[in-house]
């Protein structure tokens, strides 16, 4: 794992940018399978659209589950060169004058703010502290550890490569995850990933545990919902 570079104000908004992409889109997957589960729960008309075309929705399963875990390996990447959280928080320390009111103060300024506004802005702003990734580091630890012991020899053996055709061995990878934790996972990434824009975009403190998810898993839920629905009103 090498040094982050110094690096110019595009590169680090692009490359935060495309890893909340990144999570954005793996909780789409994790959201619309668990509503696709939930719905078919003692419906029976759902539970007929499954059978009806269980080839296809076997496919759209195993589709789903292939790029959760192919972007789930590219968010916990630890190489050097890999665009990942653990990129972002080395990037993040390693250019924390990006974070100064001086910077922010340019970059606001781009926004053709009034003079007084902009000057208002800083009054009472948190000065940056670079000892505010302390607590971001270490939430994102135990998450880090899971995927490392747990979703990452599932990746490698099954999704990543085909290192095993054991299905007792795959199984076991398998009894050894937990929807819920890996749901947890996420949103830990994509708190921390948002703070750390938030810090950068607006200067607030990166303070743990105040942002909301639940407007963007009904979103992704509604969405499956529909598609489910419209089905099942042309099966009838």
């Amino acid at each position: 794992m090498r040094e982050s570079a110094q690096m110019t104000e595009a590169e680090f908004e692009t490359n935060a940018s495309a890893l909340w992409g990144q999570i954005e889109d793996a909780l789409a997957i994790y959201y619309a399978f668990e509503q696709l589960n939930d719905l078919a729960l003692g419906n029976n008309d759902i539970v007929d659209i499954v059978q009806a075309d269980a080839l296809f929705w076997n496919l759209h399963k195993y589709a789903l589950q292939t790029a959760l875990f192919i972007i789930l390996g590219r968010i916990f990447d630890i190489s050097g060169d890999a665009y990942s959280i653990h990129r972002l928080i080395r990037d993040t320390q390693a250019n924390f004058a990006l974070f100064s009111h001086a910077a922010l103060r340019v970059r606001k300024q781009r926004l053709n703010l009034a003079a007084q506004i902009l000057d208002e802005y800083f009054v009472g702003l948190w000065t940056p502290d670079p000892a505010c990734m302390r607590p971001l580091r270490q939430a994102l630890t135990p998450h880090v550890t899971r995927y490392r012991n747990v979703y990452r020899p599932l990746r490698d053996a099954l999704y990543a490569h085909s290192l095993t055709n054991d299905q007792a061995a795959i199984q076991g990878l398998f009894a050894a995850t937990n929807r819920q934790e890996l749901m947890r996972m996420l949103l830990a990434v994509r708190e921390v990933v948002g703070l750390i824009q938030e810090m950068y975009q607006n200067g607030r403190a990166p303070i743990l545990g105040q942002m909301a998810n639940d407007q963007y898993e009904q979103e992704c839920r509604r969405a499956t919902t529909s598609i489910i629905e419209k089905l099942r009103r042309a099966g009838r």
